[in-house]
């Protein structure tokens, strides 16, 4: 029995396991894909752009040195100062559809809450070395990662989770899927929007007036 069971062992699912194995939780992941280094998630299928933001959240978690070292990046080539008291105003801005923003038009007040930090611009990196650094992260943790083992099933009531892969039956008290909006954990998963819940009585959230909805969608 395991405190939170993830459908999806991409970023989003490897992230969030390493987060929630921070607030102490057993968690284990499901990955439908036995091979964990795919050639689709290799250069060049899997090039992805990763933006400053979600570089300042592995830098946070000191993952972005790593992370620039299994995308072959030069650490000099991204961001600023590392030692600054203030994080800088952005210094390229790109609207969605590739409209160019001039930067000195964005008054630097907006961002007065960011942290300061040397990830300061985005890069481009891969599927697979962030998957490569996500699974250290996570196995350093303790989190359990199950690979070949697509969810087939999702069952709950108002206290527990069971997640069914194969042959496979795990049992949580919080269950969460991270495996895209069409696969099978979410096909099966309960209603996000009927959850059922009940009042906490786990000794992590023992506030009565707090409700625990045992499914969620990260």
């Amino acid at each position: 029995m395991y405190d939170v069971v993830i459908a999806g062992g991409g970023p989003v699912g490897l992230f969030l396991a390493c987060e929630l194995a921070l607030a102490d939780c057993s968690v284990v992941v499901l990955e439908r894909d036995s091979d964990p280094h795919p050639p689709l998630k290799a250069l060049p299928l899997g090039l992805r752009g990763l933006n400053a933001g979600s570089a300042e959240t592995f830098h946070r978690r000191g993952l972005l040195e790593p992370l620039l070292k299994a995308s072959g990046i030069d650490a000099a080539t991204v961001g600023a100062d590392p030692a600054a008291d203030r994080a800088p105003g952005p210094r390229s801005v790109a609207h969605f559809a590739g409209i160019t923003l001039d930067a000195a038009d964005i008054d630097p007040a907006v961002t007065a809450h960011r942290l300061p930090g040397p990830a300061m611009d985005g890069f481009m990196t891969s599927l697979a070395a962030v998957g490569e650094v996500l699974t250290a992260r996570a196995a350093a943790l303790g989190v359990s990662v199950v690979r070949g083992a697509g969810v087939t099933a999702v069952a709950q009531d108002d206290r527990t989770v069971t997640v069914t892969a194969g042959t496979t039956r795990l049992g949580g008290s919080w269950g969460a899927t991270a495996d895209a909006a069409r696969s099978a954990g979410s096909r099966t998963s309960p209603s996000p929007a009927r959850p059922r819940c009940a009042p906490a009585t786990s000794p992590r959230s023992p506030s009565p007036t707090r409700t625990r909805c045992p499914w969620a969608s990260a």
